[in-house]
């Protein structure tokens, strides 16, 4: 019987270490509610929606601490962001109260064009292998590093689409990732008024909402302003 019971508590205890597996039929707050603080999350193949708002801890339910979700790929696994109304209730509250997350080969899509579109008040925030689709904006309020990341347009753009927004973050860090665009280029002569026009929004929003940005990030972001002008 010792002996019985030694073998089930084996089991239980490798269950416990091993990383939750979820399918496309799981919904991505289950998910979640029953993950415990720095597990890791493998998505499967098909598209998973993060909640528009964090839940309301009355149920019983929270968002642990230091999630890692993993797809099979960023064409095979998305993430869309699901927000509550227009303005800056675009993006979700779902890892509000600074926690931190991280997502691993994954398509994050936010969906049709909108600003403010992001993660309110998440933690640090780590995107790895993955495709950003969409106008981001809101990066939580810790830092924010992308490796080997595809910025890319939403399906439908105009000329005043950008790839990305550093509206909030404490920092930004971008390692190896790609910024696609869809319009064409305006004359070079129109380059360093862009330049210009984008450092001087930069110092405005700095001040206005206080960050730290990396000088990386912000020769990025003024390149891609001179991209998509």
């Amino acid at each position: 019987m010792k002996k019985f019971l030694s073998v089930v508590l084996a089991f239980l205890m490798l269950a416990v270490m091993l990383p939750t597996t979820a399918l496309a039929d799981e919904t991505f707050e289950n998910m979640v509610y029953s993950a415990h603080e720095n597990d890791t999350i493998n998505l499967g193949d098909g598209s998973f929606t993060i909640p528009s708002s964090a839940p309301d801890g009355q149920s019983g339910q929270s968002v642990p601490n230091n999630l890692t979700f993993v797809g099979n790929g960023a064409d095979k696994t998305t993430c869309a962001v699901s927000g509550i109304t227009s303005g800056e209730s675009t993006a979700t509250y779902f890892f509000d109260g600074g926690k931190k997350v991280t997502f691993k080969n994954v398509k994050i899509d936010f969906g049709p064009v909108s600003d403010f579109d992001g993660f309110i008040r998440a933690g640090d925030m780590t995107f790895e292998n993955c495709i950003i689709k969409g106008m981001g904006a809101n990066w939580g309020s810790g830092d924010v590093v992308f490796n080997n990341c595809t910025f890319q347009y939403p399906d439908t753009y105009n000329e005043w689409t950008y790839n990305l927004w550093t509206y909030s973050g404490k920092s930004f860090s971008f390692n190896g990732c790609t910024f696609e665009t869809k319009l064409p280029q305006r004359s070079k002569l129109l380059q360093p008024i862009v330049l210009l026009q984008q450092r001087l929004l930069m110092i405005l929003f700095s001040r206005i909402r206080p960050f730290l940005i990396s000088e990386t990030a912000l020769l990025g972001i003024s390149v891609l302003a001179a991209l998509i002008q």
